[in-house]
């Protein structure tokens, strides 16, 4: 399997195996998977990233230990960076990856995005921008689950604010700004 998964053919091919259940999903994981995902998301080809970018979005919606495999082959970062460079096609991909996250994560793995910079970014702007009715809600979906594991940090922490909402509302006032600024150029 884990030479089959090299180069872009192929990795659409595998991508559809994580489509299935949490056990086809692993055993992609198992062969490579998310090594050859991760390199393919780099591919200077759109079309490439984006199968490479929507197998790891299916698999961030499997279990923890499949979100923590995500982060382990350092993913996150390139699937942020993919959302803020790449066509509108990997934007969607990616959003749906980080979504993905958010609906299944664990404490520690919300803790583990939030520290990544940007991060929030590619669901505020789809919940502000996203005329994909289903993509938005999925947007609103995942910053909800953030905004709750967040109060549950606070609290664990006897902080005084959410840092997770707080992290969300500087993504949307930064977005906001940015959109006006666009208008009256």
């Amino acid at each position: 399997l884990k030479t089959l998964m090299e180069g872009a053919a192929p990795a659409r091919a595998s991508g559809n195996f994580v489509t299935g259940n949490d056990r086809q999903t692993q055993v992609v994981i198992e062969a490579g998977g998310l090594e050859a995902f991760g390199k393919l998301i780099e591919s200077p080809v759109d079309e490439h990233c984006k199968d490479a970018v929507w197998a790891i979005s299916n698999i961030a919606a499997g279990t923890q230990e499949q979100i923590q495999r995500v982060i382990d082959a350092n993913l996150i970062p390139k699937l942020v960076r993919a959302w803020h460079t790449r066509c509108e096609t990997v934007k969607t991909e990616a959003a749906w990856a980080l979504c993905n996250f958010c609906t299944g994560g664990s404490p520690e793995q919300f803790k583990y995005l939030m520290s990544q910079r940007h991060a929030v970014t590619p669901l505020v702007c789809v919940l502000l921008e996203s005329k994909d009715t289903a993509l938005a809600s999925g947007a609103r979906n995942a910053i909800d689950a953030l905004t709750k594991a967040g109060e549950a940090e606070r609290q664990r922490n006897s902080a005084e604010q959410n840092d997770y909402a707080r992290a969300v509302e500087d993504a949307q006032k930064a977005r906001t700004a940015f959109m006006r600024a666009q208008r009256f150029e």
